[in-house]
Order: C-alpha cells, then structure tokens, then sequence
C-alpha cells in the first residue's frame, strides 16, 4: 500500500470520528434544550394542584387552537400560558384584554395583561392580579373564530 493512500484512509478516518462526534453533540443539545423547555413549561403547583393544559378550537379552516396553561399564583398574580395557532384566519384583530375573563370565587376580571395576536401563530402570558390561591375557575374568551365564546374550566 502507498503512503498516499495510508494518509488518505486516515484522513477519511479523521473526518468520520469528527461527523459523528458533531452529530451526537448535535442530539444531546437538542435533548437538553427539549428537557429545559419542557422543565419551563410544566405547570406551577397551586395550593397543591397542577394544572392541565386546555385546547378549544382547531387549524382547520377558519378556526383557530388556543391553548391556555395554568402556571399558578407569582406575587399576586395569576399566570396563565396562552398559545393561538391556524392557517387562515389572522389573530391581529383581537385583542385579549378585552375578550378574555377569568371567573372565580364569584368575581370576574380581565387579565391585567395579556400578548398581542399577531400573524397565524402567536402566544404569550395571560396575568390576573387576583391576590389570593384559586384552584378552581374559568377563563372565557369571546370573539374568536369558530368558537363565539371558548369556555376553559379547571375544577
């Protein structure tokens, strides 16, 4: 065998170890990042209770999927994670202060703040200044298509 073809081999050898080193260095960031966005995401226990997630409404035609999540009581105020996904109709034109209630304990507020719908695929925190532990209560939201009124109840 020539030493042309000793260093060729070898340098094809060289560059295979680094491509998968790359590619399994590749897979475990995007496992860590998976885990760390999973870990933020994962509801905040309040006075003992995880929320679950609540879905109304889908990407078909017309319609639009909004999902709320619960993380719980920060100083005071009530969080909530709101995600809004379609393919046709453009969440620009509605405004989530206005059209959104959280419903508990009798009372009735609109969120103190809330993320501006832009574009097909937009999310965000919804923030109640309620003050007190809830666990059980109702978020509406009116207005937004197919669905008049989305009704999300946690009991």
């Amino acid at each position: 065998m020539k030493k042309s073809d000793v260093l060729m081999y070898a340098a094809l050898v060289v560059i295979a170890g680094i491509l998968v080193y790359s590619i399994a260095g590749l897979f475990a960031n995007e496992s860590a990042a998976g885990a760390s966005i999973a870990a933020e995401n994962k509801a905040v226990p309040s006075a003992g209770n995880a929320f679950e997630p609540v879905l109304t409404g889908t990407t078909g035609q017309g319609d639009v999927a909004i999902e709320l999540v619960p993380k719980g009581i920060q100083e005071g105020k009530f969080i909530v994670q709101i995600e809004a996904n379609t393919h046709s109709v453009n969440l620009g034109q509605f405004n989530l202060k206005e059209i959104t209630t959280l419903e508990y304990n009798g009372k009735l507020l609109n969120p103190e703040s809330a993320p501006t719908l832009s574009g097909h695929h937009s999310s965000g925190t919804l923030v109640f200044g309620v003050g007190e532990e809830i666990t059980s209560f109702t978020i509406k939201i009116n207005g937004i298509p197919k669905i008049e009124e989305r009704v999300f109840e946690w009991r």
